[in-house]
This record gives C-alpha cells, sequence and structure tokens, in this order.
C-alpha cells in the first residue's frame, strides 16, 4: 500500500492553485483505493521554513510533515503556480529543506496554473529539472491550465472541456 499526496505548490491565502490541488484530491480520492490520497497545503508549513528547517536543522513539526507527505508517498501531484515566470519560492524552498533520499525515484505529475496564457509551462520545466536531479520520474503530461481565473470555478474548471483534459491526466498517472 502506498499513498498519493496532492501537493499546493505556493503558500499564498485564497489561491486557485488550492482550488485546483483540492479538485485533483478530491477526484483521486475516489479512484485511487491502494493507499491514502493527502493533499500537502503549503499554506500550512512553518513560517520559518527558509531558516529553521534548512542545511541539516528539522523541527519535530517539520520531521512529521516530511514523514506524512513525502517519506510513504510513491505518486504526487504537484500543482504549480506561475511566479515571476518560474514556481513559487515556497516549493524550492520545501524541497532544499527535505533531504534529497525522501525523493529518490518516485513519480510525479506536474500541472501548472496561471493567469496568463502559457499555463506556467516555464515554471513547469524549471520543477521537472529540479525534480529530475533528485531522481524522480516526471510524467510525460505535463497541463498546463491557463487563465485559471477564467476557467475555474470556486470547485472545479468551469467547461466540460477543461474538465476532461484534466481527468484524462489524473487516469493516465494512477497508471504509470
Amino acid at each position: 500500500m502506498s499513498n498519493i499526496t496532492i501537493i499546493s505548490g505556493t503558500n499564498r491565502e485564497d489561491s486557485y492553485t488550492f482550488k485546483v490541488a483540492q479538485f485533483y484530491h478530491d477526484y483521486v480520492s475516489q479512484k485511487y483505493r491502494d493507499g491514502r490520497v493527502l493533499l500537502a497545503d503549503f499554506r500550512e508549513l512553518p513560517k520559518d521554513i527558509a531558516f529553521e528547517e534548512v542545511y541539516g536543522k528539522r523541527t519535530h513539526l517539520f520531521e512529521e510533515v516530511i514523514e506524512k507527505y513525502i517519506t510513504h508517498s510513491d505518486k504526487f501531484f504537484w500543482i504549480v503556480p506561475e511566479y515571476n515566470g518560474s514556481f513559487a519560492g515556497i516549493s524550492k524552498v520545501f524541497i532544499d529543506a527535505v533531504h534529497p533520499k525522501h525523493f529518490y525515484y518516485k513519480k510525479v505529475c506536474l500541472t501548472g496554473v496561471a493567469s496568463g496564457r502559457a499555463g506556467n509551462l516555464r515554471g513547469m520545466d524549471h520543477l521537472a529539472m529540479v525534480l529530475q536531479y533528485l531522481r524522480m520520474n516526471v510524467f510525460y503530461n505535463k497541463l498546463p491550465i491557463s487563465r485559471v481565473e477564467e476557467v475555474w470555478g470556486e470547485k472545479e474548471p468551469k467547461t466540460e472541456e477543461q474538465k476532461k483534459v484534466i481527468i484524462q491526466q489524473i487516469e493516465e498517472f494512477l497508471k504509470y
């Protein structure tokens, strides 16, 4: 039995990233029966993560985060918001604060979220390079969600077409 972790890759309040991550979590939870499906909300990370959790220091709270969301998960959906043409700094800080061995040989699927028209393609590529360096297997279908404010409702995509594309990505990754 293994877990799947959905990562909401920002600590920004009221983000579309979390709304998208929640949709992924709800859908995967309905489909996946071989373990638990977890939602890692980066708004809940320790506020001093950049100064207290890196370079080998650890608080008990952050050890629990690593254990719960990373150590016992074999697959990850990382919902990646666009920040300044790349991915959110909190994702990089998180990665830097976790020992690389916790990521080795695990699988990850990336979904970009952006207000602009490219759906954070560049940010997904940047994150993919970092994750591949950590020996993770990055799924080929990196899905950009462009103009997220226009295409996303409170809990799900506004169109059946957008929903269909997301569900196809999820189901393909579950078979991967």
